[in-house]
């Protein structure tokens, strides 16, 4: 960072190294790498600090950037995933895995996302059924 002190992404970097340990400082070099590379779609922070829609919004812009930042796909996963938008979360894993057709969190997504679809109907059903206030 002293070689590049106007490297985004080195502050981002070097934050996520200090999660594990120093999670309030790692902030502070998230929010720096993030002042200096406001376009930079690499804000995988924002979800574990549970500030998920801020991520979801970011990494939509980042993909206005960049259709291919594979990161900025991940996050979208993990936003749309934490919101348990199950047809939405097909959707897009499905495209993360149209520009990515290897990528394991895009294969997890769709596994995850037709999981969650295949519980919907039947709870549907029920509750159609038999109404209560369980279901």
């Amino acid at each position: 960072m002293m070689k590049s002190p106007l490297n985004g992404r080195a502050f981002m970097n070097f934050g996520l190294t200090r999660m594990a340990r120093e999670s309030l400082s790692a902030i502070g070099y998230f929010v720096r790498g993030e002042a200096l590379s406001p376009h930079d779609a690499d804000i995988e922070w924002l979800p574990a600090e549970e500030r998920t829609p801020e991520a979801f919004d970011m990494a939509r812009k980042g993909l206005g950037l960049d259709p291919h930042d594979l990161a900025a796909h991940r996050t979208i996963l993990e936003a749309i995933a934490r919101q348990h938008q199950w047809i939405d979360l097909k959707r897009a894993a499905s495209e993360t895995l149209r520009l990515f057709p290897i990528d394991p969190d895009g294969t997890r997504a769709l596994l995850i996302a037709q999981a969650g679809i295949n519980q919907v109907a039947p709870a549907e059903a029920l509750a159609g059924k038999e109404p209560s206030v369980d279901h």
